[in-house]
């Protein structure tokens, strides 16, 4: 913890991921107790495996 360097706000803003993705909203969905995270949509279903809908 020698090696500290103080950033200024630009910087921190910059790590911290500070861009907007204009018109994408996500939502967590939940599908058999596994929780999905994806584009909010009005008809989203969960994901079919193996010929068989886990939710």
């Amino acid at each position: 913890m020698k090696n500290l360097k103080k950033l200024r706000k630009d910087q921190l803003k910059d790590i911290a991921g500070g861009a907007n993705f204009p018109g994408v909203e996500y939502c967590l969905y939940a599908c058999n107790g596994t929780i999905i995270c994806a584009a909010c949509r009005d008809d989203f279903q969960c994901p079919v495996t193996g010929g068989v809908e886990i939710m």
